[in-house]
């Protein structure tokens, strides 16, 4: 019997040892760290200098590690002193898969953002290196010109003009994720413009002459196939043959009269936003296998009120989401219309299962006006009205669009979006009076707040409906 409860005393030692062993290897770490180093830092300082900085400013630099293990680490430093900063995460579980995203701010200015590769957390040091950030220059165009400007500097007068757009403004463009631009120009042709480090963009090359075959009416650009593909109004998908300078068609779509409201390709597969007919309240969200020729069609989006039926759109692939950006613009001097708008919303879709996220804004439709504003008045020749304004107000145009006109630009976790339209304020009590507005509002996709720039400029991102003498009504 004492050999027995002897045997089964070291047997119980030995599983408590060899236990403790095994939570002990489960619970080994690493510390995860990033040297911003010379080159990384002669980057950031290019990019603060060509937004409305020096390049020799103090920089708070944010890391976030995500994947398997979450945290945050933070340094402000100065200029001279940011070669030598570190940020550092210790207590990192070994065998976790971690990336880290990078930003980094002078003064409250966003200048640079990156990421690291994943990384699979060993024991010890894990010694991290970020591919170099891009955060693209911004379209802006005005009734007579489109230019880009570095990120944060919205100096229209000096920014680099884009040659020969192909139509009336706006323009059709599209940007890589690289943040290249490519612009469609003059007979057809396609202008690249190239992102240099310190935020400007050079073309690199001319006009490129003509390109046979009718042009699209929306540019993709495939991030993984590295292929230019457009759209026709009809629904013919083409792609860029740059070996003779052609557009070439790929594939068309059974469009049934559909009015297209989105056009996004990634990874050869091509999806596409669609109403019916044009004042429907419903879209159909379709995706095409470009390869296989295969199509997949989403549910029904019914439209809120808010929207209207007689919309415009734009749609990228961005951080293996879909964005469609809706724009209601509406707006006339005519008082006796029952409904105007000047408003928009921004939609995220799942590409495998072309769901709408309706966790995402409000039932899925983030920065709309949520309800309208009832209004009546009297008419010139004296007859009374009834309109609904489905328009910001002061109460809520920092968190709404007033007639958003496309995504100006990319960068990582961030939608920039460029705004223009009209807000609705109080006329001293006299009624409503409308207000112009043009905006550059940057959305954070984690937090989905809204962080918006206003530009002195009349026209910028216009929808230049002329509302003079456009309503002064009494508040309902």
């Amino acid at each position: 019997m004492k050999k027995l409860l002897v045997l089964l005393g070291i047997l119980c030692a030995f599983c408590f040892v060899s236990c403790g062993n095994i939570q002990l290897a489960d619970g080994d770490m690493g510390v995860v760290s990033l040297a911003i180093g010379d080159e990384l830092a002669g980057q950031i300082r290019s990019a603060a200098a060509s937004r409305n900085g020096t390049g020799d400013d103090s920089y708070t630099v944010t890391g976030i590690l995500s994947g398997g293990h979450s945290a945050e680490a933070k340094v402000s430093v100065d200029s001279s002193a940011l070669a030598e900063a570190t940020l550092s995460f210790e207590n990192v579980p070994v065998g976790v898969t971690v990336t880290l995203n990078l930003s980094v701010q002078a003064g409250a200015n966003l200048v640079w953002v990156g990421n690291s590769e994943s990384h699979v957390v060993s024991a010890g040091k894990n010694s991290l290196t970020i591919a170099l950030g891009r955060v693209s220059g911004v379209l802006m165009w005005d009734s007579s010109s489109v230019k880009i400007a570095p990120y944060g500097n919205y100096d229209f007068d000096n920014a680099t003009s884009i040659e020969d757009p192909a139509q009336d403004l706006p323009p059709i463009w599209s940007f890589d994720n690289k943040g290249d631009l490519y612009v469609l120009g003059a007979n057809n042709a396609i202008i690249p413009y190239s992102l240099k480090a310190d935020g400007t963009y050079t073309t690199l090359y001319g006009s490129g002459g003509s390109i046979t075959g009718d042009a699209p009416s929306f540019l993709s650009y495939d991030n993984v196939s590295f292929v230019l593909y457009g759209m026709r109004e009809t629904g013919v998908i083409v792609y860029l043959n740059a070996k003779d300078s052609s557009w070439e068609v790929k594939d068309e779509l059974n469009s049934d009269g559909a009015a297209y409201l989105g056009f996004a390709v990634n990874d050869d597969i091509a999806y596409v936003v669609e109403q019916s007919n044009t004042g429907s309240s419903s879209l159909k969200v379709k995706s095409y296998n470009l390869k296989l020729a295969k199509e997949k069609v989403g549910k029904e989006i019914l439209l809120p009120a808010s929207l209207g039926a007689n919309l415009t759109g734009q749609m990228i692939y961005h951080e293996s989401f879909l964005y469609l950006l809706l724009s209601a613009f509406d707006i006339t001097n005519d008082s006796g219309a029952s409904e105007q708008y000047s408003c928009g919303a921004i939609v995220k879709i799942n590409p495998q299962t072309l769901a709408v996220d309706t966790s995402f804004g409000n039932g899925g439709f983030l920065g709309l006006v949520s309800k309208g504003i009832e209004v009546s008045g009297n008419t010139d020749d004296g007859a009374t009205y009834n309109q609904t304004l489905y328009t910001p107000t002061e109460s809520n145009v920092e968190t709404t669009f007033c007639g958003p006109a496309g995504f100006v630009a990319v960068m990582p976790k961030k939608l920039v979006i460029g705004d223009g339209g009209y807000i609705l304020s109080d006329n001293g009590g006299a009624g409503l009076l409308a207000k112009r507005k043009s905006r550059i509002i940057t959305v954070d996709l984690e937090t989905l707040a809204f962080d918006i720039v206003n530009i002195d400029s009349s026209d910028l991102y216009g929808n230049l409906a002329d509302i003079s003498g456009f309503i002064t009504p009494t508040y309902d």
